[in-house]
């Protein structure tokens, strides 16, 4: 990832560690060597990623998911935090996207954006969303 964004990415979970424990994971994209391979390597990915999330409430990043805006996405969270959610765990596909036997486990597929980014990028774009979501929740002066 480029430095740029890795700065970005590490300022963000630093201004977002103000607020409650916030760290990025990742699981390896596995790639395949022919398309026939495409659900085997997914399949992997997946595992690899249920070991990774403890309870909580899953959000999947997907394409087809509700649109927020900034204000929308704070009240989501917000509701979520008032009542009784501890953790949120936000999952974002590789290139091939995630299998839909494990978007149906998600408690809320969020899109984004109608447009495609690059992951790196999407990370940063999530990361800075939420932590505007909590300047909402808190009223202070970043939103604005």
């Amino acid at each position: 990832m480029d430095s740029s964004l890795v700065l970005m990415e590490k300022m963000y979970l630093e201004r977002l560690g103000r607020f409650f424990p916030t760290k990025v994971d990742y699981v390896s994209e596995r790639r395949k060597t022919d398309r026939h391979q495409l659900k085997t390597r997914l399949q992997e990915e997946v595992a690899l990623l249920e070991k990774k999330i403890s309870q909580g409430y899953l959000v999947v990043m997907d394409e087809s998911g509700k649109e927020y805006t900034s204000v929308g996405l704070a009240r989501a969270m917000e509701n979520l935090m008032t009542s009784g959610i501890a953790r949120i765990t936000f999952v974002s596909g590789g290139h091939q996207g995630l299998p839909e036997s494990f978007k149906q486990r998600a408690n809320l597929l969020w899109s984004m954006s109608r447009l495609t980014f690059p992951h790196e990028l999407a990370r940063i774009i999530l990361l800075e969303q939420v932590y505007r979501a909590m300047t909402i929740i808190r009223n202070l002066p970043y939103h604005k």
